[in-house]
């Protein structure tokens, strides 16, 4: 597989007409293998696998597209070059919860969930607060998810 970089969404024309339009800024890492989920007017990206199946690892894990403001944030602010890795010089648990692929990702509110994927945990992030919280359940990959009032519902996929 190849890992891709860019981001696309779709702008509806006065006219009713849709087009595909490529999102602006410097996008953080190429990946594949990962989840987005929306918050607000924001993007969430998290997890994936970059070419040759490593997994993104470090600050790179998680990225975020504010859509109102077109710009690529990561938890040190504004991206302004691609990186596949960045480097950490100590242990953070919230990173290492995002050191996954293949998983699921819902919001609910304020809250997002990342399920399952090739490390075989669940994490609710609160956002604003970057407070992170996920028990071990059974490894699981190859998921779906979506939230609907108070719930999130996960679904296994066939295959690879």
């Amino acid at each position: 597989m190849t890992p891709l970089a860019d981001a696309y969404g779709l702008l509806m024309h006065r006219n009713g007409r849709w087009e595909w339009t490529l999102a602006p800024g410097v996008s953080p890492s190429a990946r594949y293998q990962h989840a987005v989920v929306f918050v607000g007017a924001r993007l969430h990206v998290t997890g994936g696998a970059l070419r040759g199946g490593r997994g993104v690892e470090g600050e790179a894990a998680v990225a975020v597209l504010d859509t109102a403001a077109g710009i690529w944030l990561d938890r040190s602010g504004l991206v302004t070059s691609s990186r596949t890795n960045k480097g950490q010089t100590e242990y953070d648990p919230f990173l290492e919860l995002m050191r996954r692929c293949r998983h699921a990702a819902a919001s609910v509110g304020v809250r997002i969930y990342i399920y399952g994927g090739l490390k075989g945990d669940w994490a609710c992030l609160t956002v604003g607060r970057n407070a992170w919280s996920g028990p071990v359940s059974p490894a699981r990959r190859n998921q779906e998810a979506v939230s609907l009032p108070y719930r999130m519902h996960v679904r296994d996929l066939l295959g690879f």
